[in-house]
């Protein structure tokens, strides 16, 4: 109950702080801002600039009354069986560098070219440098590696946790996407061809092979409000992945798809709220917590024969409070499921994936202290849950700091 009555509090806190009408920092707008501020290099006839930036982080996380065996507060990872009670987590791999280019390209207009990467390859605090995006954009059309369309960047609250709320969309894909605005900038249309990834249970049956089809996420978004800063989005994503039979020897494809809505509003000037929710099969690529779980596809629990597209579904709620220019907290709730398939009338014991994963709860509340210009001060609680298929259940614990200096 503790969790519930520190979230209450933080949330009775800002709504009274909230009411003297304070103009919040966007906290966007003045990053774009410290951005144009950082020239490396201009042309002399200003036909080519350069820009480089980023920022350094250090964590520094505590999990108690439950440990996550993740670096970031990824319920999917809480051991369900009993293991460490408490660990003490330090790291600096979030820290990020960047390197835009902007060129006048002629009859394309101008021609942007973004590279950033931050230090989250290879094993965990081996602080390998990692490409995020690299990619190029000209006349609404965007070549390269990029954030998914399918997510929603704006619809997302702020965390310390890198991870984010268990069921928003974050996902980092090669792409051709194509964007194109209409009715004075108030609807955004979006259609893209990304590189897939399959992740299924793992089978004598079925193994992966690559892949022939891209991916197809599109989205419509309807922009609103002061200057266009709160929005609705709806979105969708067409899969066809391609899988061997090893039993007859023959390739198949089996078909996934996904929907969704979300946003980012602006109710008055010292609140705002987030939001997110998406349903589909075959679409754990695009759920943080579902990442990596081989759940796309499943061995059908009374033919292990063939296989079934798994159902599954996400959601998340979240809010800003904007105290003053320079500090705000930020609260939130977040789910994500997968479809048991036990309306079959089999039993746990028949269930061959029995300690899969089913459902993770995430909350967190966290208060940000812009202290100066370019250094940032934070704090964080989380609390997670997670359920498997059989029923069996755990939860996690954690309180995090951080310090953020940009460059």
């Amino acid at each position: 109950m503790k969790k519930i009555y520190f979230l209450v509090a933080a949330l009775f806190m800002a709504t009274t702080l909230s009411a003297h009408g304070i103009e919040p920092k966007d906290e966007a707008a003045a990053d774009a801002e410290q951005r144009e501020k950082n020239v490396l290099y201009k042309s002399r006839n200003n036909k080519f600039t350069l820009k480089a930036g980023g920022h350094a982080d250090l964590r520094v996380a505590y999990d108690f009354k439950g440990v996550v065996n993740h670096l970031d507060f990824a319920t999917s990872e809480i051991p369900v069986s009993d293991g460490e009670r408490q660990k003490l987590r330090m790291d600096a791999t979030t820290s990020y560098f960047w390197l835009n280019g902007e060129l006048d390209g002629g009859k394309l207009g101008p021609v942007k070219m973004v590279v950033d990467l931050d230090f989250r390859a290879g094993s965990e605090l081996s602080y390998t440098p990692r490409i995020r995006c690299a990619y190029i954009n000209f006349k609404g059309l965007t070549l390269g590696r990029n954030v998914s369309t399918f997510c929603d960047l704006a619809a997302a609250p702020m965390t310390i946790d890198f991870e984010q709320p268990n069921s928003y969309t974050f996902h980092f894909a090669t792409m051709i996407r194509y964007n194109h605005s209409l009715l004075n900038d108030k609807l955004d249309l979006c259609i893209a061809a990304e590189l897939p990834s399959l992740n299924m249970t793992p089978s004598p049956y079925f193994e992966s092979i690559s892949q022939r089809v891209p991916d197809f996420p599109f989205y419509a978004q309807y922009n609103f409000g002061s200057r266009f800063k709160s929005h609705v989005r709806l979105i969708g994503v067409l899969r066809d992945l391609y899988i061997r039979n090893t039993r007859t020897g023959n390739n198949t494809s089996m078909f996934g798809w996904g929907v969704g809505t979300s946003g980012h509003i602006r109710f008055c000037k010292p609140f705002e709220l987030f939001f997110n929710g998406q349903m589909g099969q075959g679409i754990t690529a695009y759920m943080l917590d579902l990442c990596g779980q081989n759940m796309d596809f499943v061995p059908d629990p009374e033919n292990p024969t063939s296989l079934e597209a798994r159902k599954m579904w996400g959601w998340q709620i979240g809010a800003h409070f904007n105290i003053t220019d320079n500090f705000y907290l930020s609260t939130g709730y977040s789910e994500v499921g997968a479809d048991n398939n036990m309306e079959k009338d089999l039993s746990v014991e028949d269930y061959i994936i029995g300690n899969n994963y089913r459902k993770g709860r995430y909350m967190f509340g966290s208060a940000f202290w812009q202290f100066t210009e370019r250094c940032q001060l934070a704090l964080e609680y989380l609390h997670g849950s997670r359920e498997n298929m059989d029923g069996k259940k755990n939860e996690a614990n954690r309180i995090q700091a951080r310090i953020r200096f940009k460059f």
